[in-house]
């Protein structure tokens, strides 16, 4: 007659069969008998084919649902990223991700652009690009006279300098060359290049929400960087300059 530790272990199994998420092979692992003894015992207990894979179904669309709010949670977090940054931070493939996310995968990430081409400045990175560009310049350097040199020779744009040292001024001291007075003539039309530009710098400010009201209000106050209405009539909608810019993330696009 069986015992009650032996009804409790057979339960147990047959529990983990039903859950559908482990072979026979790696329940008979747990309790250490073979495979067969696993599939007698399942076999008994009136468990068949058709309800382990009923029950292993059920589990993966458990599954799937947590990943799914997970991933959701993430991204709520960490707006207009790619499926690939996603997969490094959360530890799931990029497959797995669109099969949680299903149709919402397309639209709650951005595609990336030229991938190969994607690279992050580091602080030293942009101080040697800023001291490169005083030794050629005729004078203090500017804004301007850099962001000429970056066309001609790459390097992070001067919007990205701005972002990451908070002013021209900062940037300029923290290289060790001479400032030079920005320019005030905003006549000049605002090109893709650096429109595209600000975009990006926006998106990785933090708090950035990718509203067109949210970047507006970012923009207000600072004359090197275009309105929302600028950029919404160059691209046509907003949603167009939201998608240039964020397939354009993380390489400098041409000016």
């Amino acid at each position: 007659m069986p015992t009650t530790t032996t009804i409790d272990r057979n339960r147990h199994i047959v529990t983990l069969a039903c859950d559908g998420s482990l072979t026979y092979q790696e329940i008979g692992d747990l309790f250490g008998m073979t495979r067969e003894r696993v599939r007698q015992i399942i076999k008994k207990a009136g468990i068949d084919k058709t309800t382990r894979r009923a029950a292993r179904a059920e589990a993966e669309v458990e599954a799937l649902a947590f990943d799914g709010d997970l991933i959701r949670e993430w991204v709520r977090h960490n707006p207009a990223r790619t499926i690939e940054e996603a997969s490094e931070a959360l530890g799931l493939s990029a497959q797995r991700i669109r099969q949680a996310l299903g149709s919402d995968a397309g639209r709650l990430f951005v595609r990336p652009f030229h991938q190969g081409l994607a690279r992050r400045y580091s602080d030293a990175d942009i101080i040697e690009v800023l001291s490169a560009a005083a030794a050629l310049a005729s004078g203090p350097l500017t804004k301007t006279a850099y962001d000429e040199y970056v066309a001609a020779h790459g390097g992070p744009s001067g919007i990205r300098v701005l972002q990451r040292f908070g002013s021209w001024k900062a940037a300029c001291e923290a290289a060790g060359v001479t400032c030079g007075q920005a320019r005030r003539s905003y006549t000049r039309r605002w090109t893709a290049g650096t429109m595209v530009d600000n975009l990006i710098a926006y998106f990785d400010s933090p708090g950035a929400t990718g509203a067109f009201a949210d970047y507006d209000q970012w923009s207000r106050g600072h004359a090197d960087r275009p309105s929302g209405q600028t950029i919404r009539n160059h691209f046509g909608s907003w949603q167009a300059a939201k998608t240039a810019a964020l397939n354009a993330r993380g390489h400098l696009p041409a000016a």
